[in-house]
């Protein structure tokens, strides 16, 4: 009896320690998995300003946010509810308010050329019925704006929903709404006469004519990769409906073409339009109702089918692009919490990730403004969080960022032998984004490296597998060509010689290494594999017979 109980209970340890072995092996393959498809690290939500209005960066449309990448700074544009004012950051965590401008409403939007030292706003000047537009140039410390120039004026029902971006000559380009009462309101294109200024303008160009019963709900304007080309996107309500329309300016044949319907609701709130390369123009927009937010693209001339990227509460889409690999991120509110989605080219319902990411989850959020395209290795934007007088204009980013490749083994090679018992170790490795490179080695006397003869590294710093380096030091290492000669570049050969004390001689060792991109990620790589080396045999002192030596039986020479 005694026999058979420790036999059961033999088996049921087994059968124990089995299960407990695959539920370990699950729980790290779903690690595994998570760290490889894991989304971009994103920002805490940062307060630049405050406002006494709950609409600072409305509407979604339009682009109040930009990088600016001659000076190295973020700026962001707000109404704090008597003018638009700006302020701007080197990190995107401390800000400092650079002035204002005398708008006289959220209406507004900016446009900053890539590598541009000009800034241009557009907004609607309410009180005066007018149009307006200005020139600026970003320094370090304050935009310096010149005059003001009226771009269009004499609706009699004033004007809406500007916007504002520039063709492939540098022209720049301004849409509104121009409401003139009982005979309907008119959707406007107007470009201005010379590259790069706001001071003078040609004659509007008529996209849509609305009857009373209709209005425009949202509109905006992208450029397109074809020579002086521009899109033209716009959301009206005729009568209980929401209708989304675009249009291309043909610039060789110096016209609209035909207008076209790219998708008919029941309600509407928002668009967001960018255009990305070979004359693809990509669109959010939501169905206020249900709170659905779709995706679609333009290509080859015609619109694709909707994604729906988000189906309950959500509101407030944006939309900006990752200009160095042309990958989409869509945002949105959803019952005050922002989310996003990446979408990656063809940008079809496949492409796009299956779960959303969480932007920031507390706060009452509303009127989300993003970037057009990323700046310093993020995806950015602001928004308007709070209830009531003051509210917050807040700030929050995507890290584009990624860590180094895993390090390729170089010498020794992988079952060299006959290795110095001060070896020399080389590596290397690449970064995506350029960024210096620093690495540590584990030499081993185990083959999996459970046990570590010595860990040599350049750096402590960082997060990641390795953990903490305890005598980081640059001795022994050589070729060093970044950062006052203390790290390598993305690719370069990294040389490393062991330092005494010296390994053992005709012993085997085992090695890896990392690599970490301190001005990028801050986060180790993977390991390198394990590569394997044995030291030579040591070597014995000469021993020199002279003449007339006599060596007598018994006498050992060498060992």
């Amino acid at each position: 009896m005694k026999h058979i109980l420790q036999k059961a209970s033999r088996q049921l340890r087994s059968k124990w320690l089995r299960r407990s072995l695959a539920l370990f092996l699950a729980i790290i393959f779903v690690i595994g998995l998570y760290s490889q498809f894991s989304p971009h690290p994103v920002s805490a939500a940062v307060t630049i300003d405050t406002s006494s209005q709950f609409n600072a960066t409305k509407y979604s449309s339009q682009r109040k946010t930009f990088y600016d990448s001659v000076n190295n700074l973020y700026w962001a544009f707000y109404w704090n509810g008597s003018q638009a004012e700006y302020s701007n950051s080197s990190d995107g965590t401390s800000w400092t308010s650079r002035g204002t401008i005398g708008t006289t409403g959220s209406d507004f939007s900016v446009w900053k050329p890539t590598g541009s030292a000009s800034v241009y706003l557009v907004y609607n000047d309410v009180g005066l019925l007018r149009v307006r537009a200005v020139t600026g140039t970003l320094g370090a410390t304050s935009i310096s704006f010149g005059s003001t120039t009226t771009v269009a004026s004499g609706a009699t029902g004033g004007y809406l929903n500007v916007g504002i971006s520039a063709d492939t000559d540098g022209k720049l380009w301004v849409m509104y709404t121009g409401d003139s009462g009982a005979s309907g309101s008119d959707v406007y294109g107007q470009r201005s006469t010379s590259v790069g200024s706001t001071a003078a303008w040609d004659t509007a160009k008529l996209i849509q004519h609305m009857g009373s019963s209709e209005g425009t709900i949202d509109s905006m304007l992208v450029p397109m990769t074809t020579a002086r080309d521009m899109y033209f996107v716009l959301a009206k309500n005729p009568g209980a409906s929401c209708s989304i329309l675009g249009v291309l300016w043909d610039d060789s044949a110096n016209n609209f073409g035909s207008i076209t319907a790219i998708d008919t609701l029941a309600s509407c709130s928002y668009i967001s339009v960018l255009a990305t390369s070979s004359d693809q123009v990509n669109l959010t927009y939501d169905i206020s109702g249900p709170g659905t937010v779709k995706y679609r693209n333009y290509s080859g001339g015609t619109w694709g089918s909707a994604v729906t990227l988000a189906s309950t509460s959500a509101t407030s889409p944006v939309i900006s692009v990752d200009s160095g690999t042309s990958n989409l991120y869509a945002f949105w509110i959803e019952s005050n919490i922002i989310k996003y989605k990446k979408g990656v080219s063809p940008y079809a319902s496949g492409n796009w990730d299956a779960s959303a990411t969480t932007l920031v989850s507390t706060g009452t959020n509303t009127n989300l403004s993003a970037a057009y395209n990323d700046g310093a290795n993020s995806i950015f934007l602001e928004w308007t969080d709070g209830t009531a007088n003051p509210y917050s204009v807040k700030f929050g980013s995507v890290n584009l960022n990624s860590t180094p490749s895993a390090p390729t083994l170089s010498q020794p090679a992988s079952g060299q032998t006959g290795v110095s018992i001060t070896p020399q170790f080389r590596m290397f490795a690449t970064d995506v984004n350029n960024d210096y490179l620093e690495y540590w080695i584990d030499v081993c006397s185990t083959s999996n490296c459970s046990s570590i003869v010595r860990s040599i590294c350049q750096t402590n710093s960082g997060t990641g597998p390795p953990g903490t380096c305890a005598s980081p030091s640059q001795t022994g290492w050589a070729g060093q060509s970044l950062q006052s000669a203390t790290a390598y570049s993305s690719g370069q050969t990294a040389v490393h010689t062991y330092q005494t004390t010296a390994l053992s001689a005709n012993t085997q060792y085992w090695w890896r290494a990392y690599v970490i991109d301190p001005g990028g990620t801050n986060t180790w790589s993977s390991a390198s594999s394990i590569s394997t080396f044995t030291t030579a045999l040591a070597t014995q002192p000469n021993v020199n017979i002279g003449g007339g030596t006599t060596i007598y039986g018994g006498t050992t020479i060498g060992q």
